[in-house]
């Protein structure tokens, strides 16, 4: 029988409360012999922030638990608009990382335009590289 994923309804949002650690299904990746980065850009493995994010609201982080996973809502209801912010944020932060700060490669690996990512940057007050800090300020 599959087990359930429950989400809190604000388990990042509440003031001084510390998430437990959840036991991630990682095993896939322990026991593949396949290179992260490898599934990272096949789409098949989320950014270290995001796993970091699932783990803390108890979701398996690879895609072949998620398949025998029932979420089920909470019944007080949760912020859908502030956990995907959280994750939008975790994939802008990963791809300035993975690109030294500079916005047009974030933006091309994120498929987004330029100045679409720069409008998010202001909007989650995310610095990039240093001389590009004109832009995003």
């Amino acid at each position: 029988m599959p087990a359930p994923c429950d989400i809190p309804a604000e388990p990042l949002l509440a003031p001084g409360l510390a998430p437990e650690p959840a036991p991630v299904h990682a095993q896939v990746l322990d026991e593949a012999d396949v290179d992260p980065r490898e599934m990272f850009a096949a789409g098949l493995l989320a950014p270290p922030a995001a796993r970091d994010l699932a783990a803390a609201w108890h979701l398996p982080t690879d895609v072949l638990a998620l398949e025998h996973c029932v979420c089920q809502l909470p019944e007080s209801g949760f912020d859908l608009k502030a956990l995907l912010e959280a994750i939008e944020q975790a994939w802008i932060e990963h791809a300035l990382t993975q690109h030294q700060g500079v916005v047009a490669q974030a933006a091309r690996q994120l498929g987004v335009r330029r100045t679409t990512l720069v409008e998010k940057l202001r909007k989650y007050q995310i610095q990039a590289r240093a001389d590009e800090a004109d832009v995003t300020a």
